[in-house]
């Protein structure tokens, strides 16, 4: 109580200068700092929810992808289940050694490798 009382001495009495040199340091300094403070975190809050709507958007798209590739590859077992076909775990790969292998197999001139 001590100390707030002799703030508002310091404050309210004195010369004209000292209460308008007051008037700046302890109202319009700070209210500067806080509306300045106020605009900085608004615009630091509008690029937060941009961000978060980009990254919400392009983690819709990845879910969107992953859940027709699941559906596909579910429906691609159930009808080879349902039609009695056999599983293929994955789709044969076609490189250079895989085609020399057969063309030697289906070569007529070739002798068989032992």
């Amino acid at each position: 109580m001590l100390i707030l009382r002799s703030c508002v001495r310091r404050v309210c009495l004195g010369s004209l200068e000292q209460r308008i040199g007051n008037l700046f340091s302890f109202g319009l300094i700070p209210a500067v700092g806080f509306y300045a403070g106020g605009h900085i975190l608004g615009q630091l809050l509008v690029f937060g929810v941009v961000l978060c709507d980009m990254i919400m958007a392009r983690c819709f798209r990845y879910a969107v992808r992953l859940v027709n590739v699941l559906s596909s590859w579910a429906g691609m077992h159930v009808s080879n289940w349902l039609t009695g076909r056999p599983h293929q775990a994955k789709p044969a790969e076609l490189t250079a050694g895989a085609v020399f292998v057969a063309e030697q197999q289906n070569s007529h001139s070739a002798r068989p490798i032992r």
